[in-house]
């Protein structure tokens, strides 16, 4: 039986070499953030490739179980996979909205409209103020 005509293996295969890049943008964005104290381009590459990744992978999988279905390589019932699209749209909601936070939280504690600057910390007494990026 040959399935890579079929969406998910297809969606699978160019999912993981997509995320391949994700460890080098991932190691650029460190090297970068501390050259610049800022995200660049590669930041904004790996949190974006991560972010879709996520979506995609868990909607490659909802494609899979109704693969197995239709191919009755393995038959999840019909409740199973209805229950895997509500579990995969409330955790997709609760990741969507912790991003949108955690976006809001960084702009607004940065004070310059969302411009990334490391956090600063309290200096001790006779100390000078260090910046940890």
């Amino acid at each position: 039986m040959d399935l890579m005509g079929e969406n998910h293996p297809v969606i699978g295969i160019v999912l993981f070499v997509v995320l391949l890049f994700q460890p080098v943008l991932g190691a650029l964005h460190h090297v970068m953030f501390k050259k610049y104290s800022r995200r660049t381009v590669w930041s904004y590459g790996h949190i974006w490739l991560g972010r879709v990744a996520i979506t995609v992978g868990m909607v490659n999988a909802g494609l899979g179980l109704r693969l197995s279905q239709e191919t009755r390589l393995f038959a999840p019932s019909q409740g199973a996979v209805d229950a895997y699209w509500v579990i995969a749209v409330i955790i997709w909601l609760v990741y969507m909205a912790s991003v949108v936070y955690g976006e809001i939280k960084r702009g607004r504690s940065s004070g310059k409209g969302g411009v990334d600057t490391p956090p600063r910390y309290r200096q001790a007494e006779g100390e000078e103020l260090r910046q940890y990026a």
